[in-house]
């Protein structure tokens, strides 16, 4: 699928007709390029270059506040039925040449580069991007999650993870802010930086709504320092990654895969080993920041003051950023002990980029450097929520970690966590312990948010009903989400 790599602009790059094999990196540089707007989703892994189908099939995406995770409802796919004949379903919402199916004109080269509008029907006015998320998110008095993985809305190749093909997906595009600032904002108390996303962050979704609100503990910013700078300094020598980084990324899979000793952990290895050989990964201000704080958040804020954007969501002229400055500074002064950082030309504004970006790929070099287990998990808190889940579940105990890194999207309240433990330690009892945790009346919290079910997670039953009405035979990943593995999902 990912030789189906086609991107088609549509009205003028305000919408895009992406093939299932299409990246994320490449959407956003072709609309970019072509007609200064922006794709639909930025990821830690976009270096890689995702599918923009994958996106879809697991609701991926959170750092973009204004945008939303990936969604659309205007797909062209397949599904199997319950006589297993194969169903195709068009619902693009776009014009065809004369006597041909979506299939049929799609799979020619000389249709495709015609000019793709829109059709007026109820698949050329469906929603190609989650319009209403802005609202959504910012309902901080809300007790339910902003965003997970068994959300059962929309059609069905949103947050399918598998249960139907998608061949194709139309997607909206998205103004590109005039100008935009990075704010490295550090707190002495998370109750101090909740504070700050409801107060500032999210006061107001129509005025003055961040690009992106990130959240860092001590842990991750450590873990990051100590085995992160080569990730960091690589990112910055290819200017974010590129084909260079994926390349590298391959290689190294690669060797990792080879029959000899030590083959699968030699790499993170020596990331660990040569780690204090490069330059730190934040400038210097921000360094101390990392050692003196406990809590950091990176606040991206941007100019989206337009006078004729007919598509664009915004209903106010003056969305320019303002407001949210206003409102960081009226949160400062009542808040001495905050401090903030306003990065200082791109250097500085893409090396906060990339230091986020690093969190993940960090933690297993550091786990194999220093001898330590590790787990990982991503949930979503409550929108009226944010305090941090006890690893203990039930009253009972838990093992001390040697490291818990906590990095959020911090707007959704979608939290990823790389608990280091000692050796000897039973780590798997200890994530079950907190999947309950997060699970649990106290919490109110849902799991998994943004990576999918699998195999480790069990569904809802209102997520599987939806899966199985999708996929009646359960030919199409079986088992997923804790359904039955067998024919029509016999046990």
């Amino acid at each position: 699928m990912r030789r189906c790599d086609g991107i088609f602009p549509m009205d003028g790059g305000q919408r895009v007709l992406c093939f299932a094999g299409a990246g994320i990196r490449d959407v956003h540089g072709l609309v970019s390029e072509k007609f200064g707007r922006e794709g639909h989703s930025a990821l830690g892994s976009s270096f890689l270059n995702p599918s923009v189908a994958g996106g879809v099939a697991f609701g991926s995406g959170g750092t973009q506040l204004r945008k939303g995770p990936a969604y659309t409802d205007r797909a062209l796919y397949c599904k199997i039925g319950a006589k297993g004949e194969v169903e195709v379903v068009d619902a693009l919402g776009i014009e065809l040449p004369k006597g041909k199916d979506a299939v049929t004109a799609l799979s020619s080269k000389d249709e495709c580069i015609r000019p793709v509008t829109d059709v007026k029907s109820k698949e050329g006015k469906a929603k190609a991007s989650d319009v209403d998320y802005k609202y959504r998110v910012c309902d901080t008095k809300a007790k339910t999650v902003a965003r997970c993985n068994a959300d059962t809305s929309g059609t069905y190749p949103n947050r399918s993870e598998g249960k139907v093909l998608v061949l194709a997906t139309v997607h909206d595009t998205f103004e590109a802010p005039r100008s935009s600032k990075m704010l490295w904002i550090s707190f002495d108390e998370l109750d101090e930086a909740l504070a700050f996303r409801k107060e500032v962050c999210l006061a107001d979704p129509n005025n003055g709504l961040p690009i992106s609100c990130e959240y860092l503990n001590r842990d991750a910013c450590d873990v990051v320092n100590n085995a992160g700078r080569i990730l960091c300094s690589v990112l910055k020598w290819t200017g974010g990654g590129g084909t260079y980084l994926e390349k590298m990324w391959t290689a190294k899979k690669a060797f990792a895969a080879l029959p000899l000793p030590y083959s699968d952990i030699a790499p993170d290895y020596a990331q660990y080993l040569f780690n204090p050989l490069f330059p730190a990964p934040l400038p210097k201000s921000i360094m101390r920041l990392t050692k003196e704080k406990d809590h950091h958040i990176m606040l991206e804020v941007g100019d989206f003051s337009r006078h004729n954007d007919r598509d664009s969501g915004n209903t106010n002229k003056m969305d320019d950023g303002t407001a949210t400055m206003k409102r960081l500074q009226l949160f400062l002064e009542s808040r001495p002990n905050v401090e903030y950082h306003e990065c200082t030309g791109s250097d500085e504004v893409n090396a906060t980029k990339y230091f986020r970006f690093s969190m993940a790929p960090a933690f297993r070099p550091w786990c194999i450097g220093r001898g330590t287990q590790g787990i990982s998990v991503d949930y979503a808190l409550p929108r009226n929520g944010g305090s941090v889940p006890s690893l203990v579940s039930d009253g009972g105990s838990a093992p001390v970690p040697v490291k818990r890194m906590r990095y959020s999207h911090f707007g959704c309240n979608v939290v990823h966590e790389d608990i280091a433990y000692e050796a000897g330690v039973d780590v798997h009892g200890a994530k079950m312990s907190l999947k309950h945790s997060v699970d649990g009346k106290k919490v109110r919290g849902r799991l998994p948010a943004e990576h999918g079910h699998g195999t480790e997670y069990n569904a809802p039953e209102l997520t599987k009903k939806r899966w199985m009405e999708m996929d009646p035979m359960n030919k199409m990943n079986p088992g997923v989400g804790g359904t039955p593995s067998g024919p029509f999902y016999k046990k």
